[in-house]
């Protein structure tokens, strides 16, 4: 197995990288011509695919930073990352931990785990309003509700 330190090192940088060329010659460098990356949002088959999620995670995290968060381990061909999401200096915003199994002492898959796992934020889309229509919210006046009717429908004594 190839110095895990290095090759975690290594890892870590590629997915710091913001120049795209930069960037893609780290993963020419560090993953094998079939390498595979997975985690719960994402697959990608080959070199071009995983570069593609890294430029992705950069648009979408930027200004943060991957770290290693703890020591390596490692056996046979794989070895486990654990490894934080932050702004440089600061705490961290995702914790994930990685799997990686190498080939020909290089990245051959990539099995990542990340808790928490980011949900995607929903983008307000602006959209015109016909005349005399508000996105004001009214104050809302007080329930009342009859009672009995509540737990009638839900079938319970009061």
């Amino acid at each position: 197995m190839p110095d895990i330190d290095e090759l975690a090192r290594r890892y870590l940088a590629s997915w710091n990288e913001s120049d795209p060329a930069a960037r893609r010659a780290l993963v020419d460098a560090l993953w094998t011509d079939d390498a595979r990356y997975a985690d719960p949002i994402v697959s990608a088959d080959g070199r071009q695919a995983i570069e593609d999620v890294m430029a992705t995670a950069q648009r979408r995290f930027p200004g943060l930073v991957y770290r290693p968060a703890g020591k390596i381990d490692a056996h046979r061909h794989a070895a486990r990352l654990t490894w934080e999401l932050a702004p440089p200096g600061g705490p961290a915003v995702i914790i994930g931990l990685a799997v990686l199994i190498t080939a020909r002492d290089r990245l051959h898959r990539v099995y990542g785990f990340l808790d928490p796992v980011p949900v995607p934020v929903p983008v307000p889309v602006p959209v015109a309003l016909p005349v005399g229509v508000s996105t004001a919210v009214p104050a809302a006046a007080p329930a009342t509700v009859p009672t009995g009717t509540l737990h009638q429908e839900l079938n319970v004594d009061p």
